[in-house]
Protein backbone atom coordinates (compact mmCIF):
# COMPACT_ATOMS: atom_id res chain seq x y z
CA UNK A 1 0.00 0.00 0.00
CA UNK A 2 2.86 2.42 1.08
CA UNK A 3 4.58 1.71 -2.68
CA UNK A 4 1.10 2.60 -4.04
CA UNK A 5 0.87 5.99 -2.02
CA UNK A 6 4.62 6.54 -3.26
CA UNK A 7 3.50 6.10 -7.12
CA UNK A 8 0.28 8.30 -6.76
CA UNK A 9 2.32 10.91 -5.38
CA UNK A 10 5.17 10.92 -8.03
CA UNK A 11 2.44 10.56 -10.80
CA UNK A 12 0.72 13.82 -9.28
CA UNK A 13 3.96 15.76 -8.96
CA UNK A 14 5.06 14.72 -12.42
CA UNK A 15 1.57 16.22 -13.70
CA UNK A 16 1.35 19.28 -11.69
CA UNK A 17 4.80 20.50 -12.12
CA UNK A 18 4.47 19.47 -15.69
CA UNK A 19 1.16 22.10 -15.98
CA UNK A 20 3.18 24.65 -14.33
CA UNK A 21 5.95 24.38 -16.59
CA UNK A 22 3.62 24.49 -19.61
CA UNK A 23 5.05 27.18 -22.21
CA UNK A 24 8.00 28.01 -20.59
CA UNK A 25 11.83 27.07 -21.73
CA UNK A 26 13.59 24.32 -20.02
CA UNK A 27 16.60 25.00 -20.42
CA UNK A 28 18.96 28.15 -20.95
CA UNK A 29 18.83 29.13 -24.81
CA UNK A 30 22.15 30.02 -26.63
CA UNK A 31 21.07 32.15 -29.52
CA UNK A 32 24.68 31.91 -30.89
CA UNK A 33 24.12 28.26 -31.42
CA UNK A 34 20.43 27.98 -32.76
CA UNK A 35 20.54 26.67 -36.48
CA UNK A 36 19.80 29.62 -39.39
CA UNK A 37 16.46 29.61 -40.93
CA UNK A 38 16.33 30.63 -44.75
CA UNK A 39 14.61 33.20 -45.83
CA UNK A 40 14.75 35.26 -48.93
CA UNK A 41 13.03 38.82 -50.34
CA UNK A 42 10.48 38.75 -52.38
CA UNK A 43 9.64 41.73 -52.95
CA UNK A 44 11.09 45.72 -52.64
CA UNK A 45 8.58 48.29 -53.49
CA UNK A 46 11.18 51.55 -54.13
CA UNK A 47 11.99 54.08 -56.42
CA UNK A 48 8.98 53.84 -59.61
CA UNK A 49 7.37 56.15 -62.07
CA UNK A 50 4.72 56.98 -60.02
CA UNK A 51 6.09 57.14 -56.88
CA UNK A 52 9.52 58.04 -54.79
CA UNK A 53 9.52 57.23 -51.09
CA UNK A 54 10.63 59.91 -48.89
CA UNK A 55 10.68 58.96 -45.29
CA UNK A 56 8.55 56.36 -44.79
CA UNK A 57 6.95 55.72 -41.02
CA UNK A 58 4.50 53.32 -40.38
CA UNK A 59 3.09 50.45 -42.87
CA UNK A 60 -0.59 48.65 -42.64
CA UNK A 61 -1.33 45.47 -45.00
CA UNK A 62 -4.90 45.06 -45.53
CA UNK A 63 -7.13 41.84 -45.98
CA UNK A 64 -6.71 41.95 -49.75
CA UNK A 65 -2.89 41.87 -49.04
CA UNK A 66 -2.14 45.41 -50.80
CA UNK A 67 0.22 47.78 -48.51
CA UNK A 68 -0.64 51.25 -47.33
CA UNK A 69 2.58 53.33 -46.35
CA UNK A 70 2.76 56.58 -44.40
CA UNK A 71 5.37 58.87 -45.63
CA UNK A 72 6.65 61.66 -43.53
CA UNK A 73 9.09 63.14 -46.10
CA UNK A 74 6.06 63.79 -48.46
CA UNK A 75 3.16 64.11 -46.27
CA UNK A 76 1.18 61.23 -47.84
CA UNK A 77 -0.58 57.92 -47.49
CA UNK A 78 0.09 55.40 -50.32
CA UNK A 79 -1.51 52.60 -51.26
CA UNK A 80 0.44 49.66 -53.19
CA UNK A 81 -0.70 46.33 -54.17
CA UNK A 82 0.30 43.42 -52.81
CA UNK A 83 3.16 42.28 -55.50
CA UNK A 84 4.16 46.65 -54.84
CA UNK A 85 2.49 48.18 -57.95
CA UNK A 86 1.81 51.98 -57.01
CA UNK A 87 -2.19 52.00 -56.80
CA UNK A 88 -3.22 55.33 -55.59
CA UNK A 89 -1.68 58.44 -53.10
CA UNK A 90 -4.95 57.96 -50.67
CA UNK A 91 -4.35 61.16 -48.72
CA UNK A 92 -1.70 64.61 -48.89
CA UNK A 93 -0.80 67.21 -46.55
CA UNK A 94 -3.42 70.29 -45.58
CA UNK A 95 -6.04 70.90 -42.79
CA UNK A 96 -9.32 69.44 -44.38
CA UNK A 97 -10.96 65.87 -43.87
CA UNK A 98 -8.83 63.02 -44.91
CA UNK A 99 -5.95 65.41 -45.12
CA UNK A 100 -2.82 65.31 -43.33
CA UNK A 101 -1.41 67.14 -40.79
CA UNK A 102 2.43 67.78 -40.41
CA UNK A 103 2.13 64.92 -37.61
CA UNK A 104 0.40 61.92 -38.35
CA UNK A 105 0.24 58.44 -37.26
CA UNK A 106 -1.47 54.70 -38.15
CA UNK A 107 -3.57 52.20 -36.94
CA UNK A 108 -5.70 49.55 -37.57
CA UNK A 109 -8.91 50.24 -36.62
CA UNK A 110 -10.31 46.66 -38.09
CA UNK A 111 -12.31 44.90 -40.74
CA UNK A 112 -10.23 46.60 -42.94
CA UNK A 113 -10.39 50.00 -41.90
CA UNK A 114 -7.37 52.54 -41.57
CA UNK A 115 -7.65 54.84 -38.72
CA UNK A 116 -5.05 57.72 -38.91
CA UNK A 117 -4.19 59.71 -35.75
CA UNK A 118 -3.59 63.84 -36.53
CA UNK A 119 -1.68 66.23 -34.67
CA UNK A 120 -4.37 67.79 -32.21
CA UNK A 121 -8.08 65.73 -31.35
CA UNK A 122 -8.58 64.23 -34.80
CA UNK A 123 -8.97 61.13 -36.03
CA UNK A 124 -9.84 59.92 -39.69
CA UNK A 125 -11.03 56.53 -41.26
CA UNK A 126 -10.25 55.01 -44.63
CA UNK A 127 -11.83 52.10 -45.95
CA UNK A 128 -11.39 50.39 -49.27
CA UNK A 129 -14.08 50.57 -51.99
CA UNK A 130 -15.43 47.46 -54.46
CA UNK A 131 -11.97 47.46 -56.22
CA UNK A 132 -9.72 47.65 -52.56
CA UNK A 133 -8.80 51.69 -53.39
CA UNK A 134 -8.59 53.10 -49.63
CA UNK A 135 -10.17 56.51 -50.02
CA UNK A 136 -11.54 58.84 -46.72
CA UNK A 137 -14.50 57.46 -44.91
CA UNK A 138 -15.08 60.08 -42.37
CA UNK A 139 -13.63 62.09 -38.96
CA UNK A 140 -14.41 61.72 -35.52
CA UNK A 141 -13.19 64.57 -33.25
CA UNK A 142 -11.23 62.90 -30.30
CA UNK A 143 -12.16 65.59 -27.11
CA UNK A 144 -13.69 63.17 -24.73
CA UNK A 145 -10.18 63.26 -23.06
CA UNK A 146 -8.59 66.52 -24.00
CA UNK A 147 -5.89 66.79 -21.04
CA UNK A 148 -4.56 63.74 -22.26
CA UNK A 149 -3.48 62.74 -26.04
CA UNK A 150 -2.93 59.27 -26.49
CA UNK A 151 -1.59 56.81 -28.81
CA UNK A 152 -3.50 53.96 -30.48
CA UNK A 153 -1.64 50.64 -30.58
CA UNK A 154 -4.41 48.86 -32.05
CA UNK A 155 -8.22 47.30 -32.38
CA UNK A 156 -9.55 45.84 -29.36
CA UNK A 157 -12.82 45.46 -30.84
CA UNK A 158 -14.60 47.90 -33.71
CA UNK A 159 -15.04 50.84 -31.24
CA UNK A 160 -12.22 50.36 -28.62
CA UNK A 161 -8.58 50.79 -28.82
CA UNK A 162 -5.62 49.50 -26.80
CA UNK A 163 -3.80 52.95 -25.87
CA UNK A 164 -1.26 54.75 -24.27
CA UNK A 165 -0.48 58.45 -23.16
CA UNK A 166 1.73 60.65 -25.54
CA UNK A 167 5.05 61.00 -24.19
CA UNK A 168 5.23 65.06 -23.79
CA UNK A 169 8.04 66.43 -22.50
CA UNK A 170 6.40 69.14 -19.62
CA UNK A 171 10.04 70.02 -17.98
CA UNK A 172 13.11 69.60 -19.92
CA UNK A 173 15.17 71.29 -17.64
CA UNK A 174 14.34 68.51 -15.27
CA UNK A 175 14.73 66.10 -17.67
CA UNK A 176 18.51 66.98 -19.26
CA UNK A 177 19.89 65.90 -15.86
CA UNK A 178 19.08 62.60 -16.70
CA UNK A 179 17.74 61.89 -12.92
CA UNK A 180 16.12 58.92 -14.08
CA UNK A 181 16.72 55.91 -16.46
CA UNK A 182 12.89 54.24 -17.15
CA UNK A 183 9.61 55.64 -16.91
CA UNK A 184 6.30 53.88 -16.32
CA UNK A 185 3.59 53.91 -19.27
CA UNK A 186 -0.22 52.86 -18.44
CA UNK A 187 -2.12 50.80 -21.25
CA UNK A 188 -5.64 52.29 -20.87
CA UNK A 189 -8.59 50.88 -23.71
CA UNK A 190 -9.96 54.15 -24.78
CA UNK A 191 -12.71 54.86 -27.73
CA UNK A 192 -12.46 56.85 -30.70
CA UNK A 193 -13.07 60.07 -29.05
CA UNK A 194 -10.53 58.83 -26.39
CA UNK A 195 -12.93 58.66 -23.56
CA UNK A 196 -11.06 56.44 -21.21
CA UNK A 197 -13.46 53.23 -21.26
CA UNK A 198 -10.55 51.12 -18.68
CA UNK A 199 -7.57 53.26 -16.91
CA UNK A 200 -4.00 51.28 -16.14
CA UNK A 201 -5.10 47.87 -17.73
CA UNK A 202 -1.46 47.10 -17.58
CA UNK A 203 2.08 49.14 -16.68
CA UNK A 204 4.97 48.91 -19.28
CA UNK A 205 8.37 50.19 -18.29
CA UNK A 206 10.14 52.43 -20.90
CA UNK A 207 13.31 53.56 -21.14
CA UNK A 208 13.71 57.82 -21.32
CA UNK A 209 16.29 59.42 -23.35
CA UNK A 210 19.24 61.22 -22.75
CA UNK A 211 19.38 64.66 -23.17
CA UNK A 212 21.93 66.95 -23.45
CA UNK A 213 22.14 70.73 -23.42
CA UNK A 214 23.57 72.20 -26.79
CA UNK A 215 23.35 75.59 -28.41
CA UNK A 216 20.60 76.97 -26.43
CA UNK A 217 18.49 73.94 -26.98
CA UNK A 218 18.88 70.08 -26.09
CA UNK A 219 20.03 66.64 -28.11
CA UNK A 220 17.75 63.41 -27.49
CA UNK A 221 19.90 59.81 -28.05
CA UNK A 222 18.28 56.72 -27.23
CA UNK A 223 20.05 53.92 -24.92
CA UNK A 224 20.93 51.28 -26.32
CA UNK A 225 19.93 47.62 -24.82
CA UNK A 226 17.56 49.34 -22.21
CA UNK A 227 14.75 46.66 -21.05
CA UNK A 228 11.71 47.76 -22.89
CA UNK A 229 8.46 46.64 -21.91
CA UNK A 230 6.27 46.19 -25.60
CA UNK A 231 2.73 45.37 -25.79
CA UNK A 232 1.62 44.14 -29.18
CA UNK A 233 -2.17 43.96 -30.38
CA UNK A 234 -3.37 41.28 -32.66
CA UNK A 235 -5.88 41.55 -35.25
CA UNK A 236 -8.41 39.48 -33.19
CA UNK A 237 -8.50 41.80 -30.60
CA UNK A 238 -6.05 39.37 -28.33
CA UNK A 239 -2.42 40.77 -27.49
CA UNK A 240 1.28 39.96 -25.67
CA UNK A 241 2.86 42.21 -22.89
CA UNK A 242 6.53 41.49 -23.01
CA UNK A 243 9.10 42.45 -20.59
CA UNK A 244 12.82 41.75 -21.33
CA UNK A 245 13.63 42.59 -17.56
CA UNK A 246 11.41 39.27 -16.65
CA UNK A 247 12.53 37.80 -19.43
CA UNK A 248 8.47 37.24 -19.87
CA UNK A 249 6.08 36.80 -23.04
CA UNK A 250 2.73 36.76 -21.71
CA UNK A 251 -0.71 36.38 -24.14
CA UNK A 252 -4.04 37.67 -23.26
CA UNK A 253 -7.68 37.42 -24.64
CA UNK A 254 -9.94 41.07 -25.36
CA UNK A 255 -11.30 40.45 -22.16
CA UNK A 256 -7.88 40.24 -20.66
CA UNK A 257 -7.77 36.66 -19.37
CA UNK A 258 -3.74 34.99 -20.05
CA UNK A 259 -3.85 32.71 -22.38
CA UNK A 260 -0.44 31.40 -21.89
CA UNK A 261 3.13 32.54 -20.54
CA UNK A 262 6.47 31.83 -21.85
CA UNK A 263 9.30 32.23 -19.89
CA UNK A 264 13.12 32.59 -21.74
CA UNK A 265 15.86 31.31 -20.20
CA UNK A 266 18.28 32.69 -22.50
CA UNK A 267 22.04 32.90 -21.62
CA UNK A 268 24.06 35.87 -20.57
CA UNK A 269 25.07 37.92 -23.27
CA UNK A 270 27.43 40.53 -21.77
CA UNK A 271 27.65 44.02 -23.89
CA UNK A 272 31.33 43.98 -25.92
CA UNK A 273 33.17 46.79 -27.20
CA UNK A 274 32.44 46.00 -30.76
CA UNK A 275 28.97 46.57 -29.34
CA UNK A 276 29.24 49.89 -27.97
CA UNK A 277 30.93 50.93 -31.15
CA UNK A 278 28.15 50.19 -33.56
CA UNK A 279 25.71 51.43 -31.56
CA UNK A 280 28.10 55.22 -31.54
CA UNK A 281 29.13 54.59 -34.43
CA UNK A 282 27.64 58.15 -35.50
CA UNK A 283 27.30 59.65 -31.87
CA UNK A 284 29.48 62.23 -30.45
CA UNK A 285 32.41 61.44 -28.36
CA UNK A 286 31.23 63.56 -25.54
CA UNK A 287 27.60 62.45 -25.93
CA UNK A 288 28.93 58.95 -26.34
CA UNK A 289 31.26 58.78 -23.13
CA UNK A 290 28.29 60.34 -21.14
CA UNK A 291 25.80 57.96 -22.15
CA UNK A 292 28.18 54.94 -21.62
CA UNK A 293 28.79 55.45 -18.13
CA UNK A 294 24.34 54.41 -18.11
CA UNK A 295 24.85 51.54 -19.71
CA UNK A 296 23.50 47.67 -18.50
CA UNK A 297 26.72 44.91 -18.57
CA UNK A 298 24.74 42.78 -20.00
CA UNK A 299 21.76 42.87 -23.21
CA UNK A 300 18.23 41.72 -22.73
CA UNK A 301 17.21 38.79 -23.53
CA UNK A 302 14.85 40.53 -26.21
CA UNK A 303 14.83 44.01 -27.99
CA UNK A 304 11.86 44.24 -29.55
CA UNK A 305 9.00 41.20 -30.67
CA UNK A 306 6.21 40.61 -33.29
CA UNK A 307 3.76 37.85 -33.08
CA UNK A 308 1.92 36.51 -36.17
CA UNK A 309 -0.45 33.43 -35.94
CA UNK A 310 1.50 30.61 -35.07
CA UNK A 311 5.12 32.44 -34.09
CA UNK A 312 6.65 34.97 -32.35
CA UNK A 313 9.30 36.52 -34.21
CA UNK A 314 12.37 37.96 -30.91
CA UNK A 315 14.20 41.37 -32.21
CA UNK A 316 17.02 39.97 -30.04
CA UNK A 317 20.81 41.91 -31.55
CA UNK A 318 21.61 43.89 -34.40
CA UNK A 319 25.14 44.66 -35.87
CA UNK A 320 26.59 45.95 -38.74
CA UNK A 321 25.83 42.41 -39.96
CA UNK A 322 22.35 42.39 -39.27
CA UNK A 323 19.31 42.48 -37.17
CA UNK A 324 19.19 38.76 -35.46
CA UNK A 325 15.44 37.38 -35.41
CA UNK A 326 14.95 34.55 -33.58
CA UNK A 327 11.45 32.21 -34.07
CA UNK A 328 9.69 30.63 -31.75
CA UNK A 329 6.60 28.51 -31.51
CA UNK A 330 3.56 30.82 -29.60
CA UNK A 331 4.05 27.76 -26.98
CA UNK A 332 8.18 28.82 -26.20
CA UNK A 333 9.72 26.14 -28.57
CA UNK A 334 12.41 27.98 -30.19
CA UNK A 335 12.82 27.29 -33.93
CA UNK A 336 16.20 29.15 -35.11
CA UNK A 337 17.29 32.48 -36.27
CA UNK A 338 17.99 34.82 -39.49
CA UNK A 339 19.56 37.88 -40.04
CA UNK A 340 18.00 40.74 -41.83
CA UNK A 341 19.61 43.93 -43.20
CA UNK A 342 20.53 45.88 -40.18
CA UNK A 343 18.49 49.02 -41.91
CA UNK A 344 15.55 46.63 -41.75
CA UNK A 345 12.62 47.72 -39.32
CA UNK A 346 9.56 45.40 -39.15
CA UNK A 347 6.30 46.68 -39.08
CA UNK A 348 4.51 43.06 -39.55
CA UNK A 349 4.61 39.90 -39.42
CA UNK A 350 1.97 38.00 -41.81
CA UNK A 351 2.52 33.81 -41.82
CA UNK A 352 5.89 33.12 -42.82
CA UNK A 353 6.26 36.81 -44.50
CA UNK A 354 7.93 39.90 -42.69
CA UNK A 355 6.97 43.24 -43.69
CA UNK A 356 9.71 45.68 -42.90
CA UNK A 357 10.60 49.29 -44.22
CA UNK A 358 14.35 49.37 -45.18
CA UNK A 359 15.85 53.08 -43.89
CA UNK A 360 18.91 53.18 -45.89
CA UNK A 361 20.52 56.31 -45.24
CA UNK A 362 22.36 56.78 -48.26
CA UNK A 363 19.91 54.63 -50.70
CA UNK A 364 16.91 56.04 -49.22
CA UNK A 365 14.04 54.13 -48.14
CA UNK A 366 11.83 51.23 -49.58
CA UNK A 367 9.44 48.75 -48.41
CA UNK A 368 10.92 44.81 -48.18
CA UNK A 369 9.05 41.45 -47.82
CA UNK A 370 10.53 38.51 -46.61
CA UNK A 371 9.36 34.83 -47.54
CA UNK A 372 10.85 33.04 -44.41
CA UNK A 373 10.87 29.21 -44.75
CA UNK A 374 9.22 27.86 -41.50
Amino acid sequence: MRYHTLFIFIALYVIFTGCKENGRSEADINYSTLPEISFELITEIGDSENYLPARLNELFVAPDGSILISDWGSNTLEQFSSNGEHLKTIATQGDGPGELSNFFFIANAGSGTLLVEQQGSRRDFFEPNETGIYSYKNTVSADGNGSMGFHILGMRTDSEFFATPRNVVRNVQELIQNPVDYRKVSVSIVNDTNEILQDSLHTLQSPNAHLTSMNGGFRVNTIPYRNIDRIKVMDDGNYLIARPENSTIKLFNKDHSLLNEIHLTVNTRSITGDDIDYVFRDTDREIRRDIEQRLHDTKPPFLNLWPSESHLWLHTDKSENGKEIVVLELDGKVLGKLMIHEFDEIEKVIGNQIYAIHKDPEMGHSIRIYDVDI
